[in-house]
C-alpha cells in the first residue's frame, strides 16, 4: 500500500477542506464545491495591439465573477494559498499549449505596495505554474511608478496611470547577459480588465526582441466602455 495517499486521506478526514466560496465542507482537495464550480464561466482569448503591427495574445481562464472574485481579493489579506489556487484554476481552463514558453514573467508590484502586502500575487501564480510546467520564472520587469488602483479609473485615466509604469530589470538582464532575443516570453497576471497593464508591460519586453510574446491572466473582467481589438 502506498503510504502518501493513505496519509493524505487520513489528514483530510481530520482536517476537511471547505469551499472557498460558500464554505461548504467536503473531504477532498478541491477548491470549490460542485455547485460553485458550476458558477464559473470561461472566456475567449483576445489580442491587443502593442506597437505598430506587434500584437499581444492574452489567454484568460475564466470570467471575473463569483466565486473567483473572493480568491482574487484574498491577496489583500496576505493569503498566499489563494494565489496558488488561482494558478490551479488557470491550468484547469487554459490550454497548456498556450503556456509553452521559455520564461514566465510576472507583472511586478511597486515596492511600496509589495512591502505592505508581503508578496506579489502574479509572482506566486507564475511560480506555481512554473513548478508544474517546469518553466523558469524570471522578473524581467520592475514597477518604477507607484500607480493608483485601476478599478476606480476610466479607460483614459487607466492608460495615463500605467504610462511609463514599468521598466526592464537591469540587474536581471545583466545576470542573463541580456540574452532574450528569440526567446518565448509569457506575461502572467491575476486579472485583466482593459488589458492596459499587460500592454504597458509588453511595450517594455518587446525591446528585448523576443521570438514570441504573449500574456495570461486567471480572470478577465468586463469594462463597458472598452472594445477589444481582436478576439482569437
Amino acid at each position: 500500500m502506498r503510504v502518501k495517499p493513505f496519509l493524505n486521506k487520513f489528514v483530510s478526514s481530520i482536517y476537511p477542506s471547505y469551499c472557498w466560496n460558500c464554505l461548504k465542507v467536503f473531504v477532498n482537495d478541491s477548491i470549490f464545491c460542485d455547485s460553485c464550480w458550476d458558477l464559473i464561466n470561461t472566456v475567449p482569448s483576445l489580442k491587443l495591439g502593442v506597437a505598430g503591427e506587434i500584437g499581444l495574445n492574452i489567454f484568460s481562464a475564466v470570467e471575473n465573477s463569483e466565486p473567483l472574485k473572493k480568491l482574487l481579493k484574498r491577496k489583500n489579506f496576505g493569503d498566499v494559498v489563494a494565489s496558488k489556487h488561482l494558478a490551479r484554476i488557470l491550468l484547469k481552463y487554459v490550454d497548456t499549449e498556450n503556456l509553452d514558453v521559455d520564461y514566465l514573467v510576472p507583472i511586478p508590484l511597486h515596492w511600496i505596495r509589495y512591502s505592505k502586502r508581503g508578496f506579489n500575487q502574479a509572482e506566486v501564480i507564475a511560480e506555481h505554474l512554473g513548478k508544474i510546467l517546469n518553466i523558469p520564472v524570471i522578473n524581467l520587469l520592475t514597477r518604477v511608478k507607484r500607480t493608483k488602483f485601476q478599478a476606480s479609473l476610466s479607460l483614459e485615466k487607466r492608460q495615463k496611470n500605467l504610462k511609463s509604469a514599468f521598466s526592464l530589470n537591469g540587474k536581471v538582464l545583466e545576470k542573463f547577459n541580456y540574452d532574450f532575443c528569440g526567446k518565448r516570453l509569457l506575461l502572467v497576471d491575476d486579472l485583466c480588465v482593459t488589458g492596459v497593464t499587460l500592454q504597458s508591460a509588453a511595450k517594455e519586453l518587446i525591446k528585448l526582441s523576443p521570438k514570441d510574446l504573449r500574456a495570461v491572466a486567471v480572470c478577465r473582467g468586463t469594462y463597458k466602455k472598452f472594445t477589444f481589438d481582436t478576439t482569437i
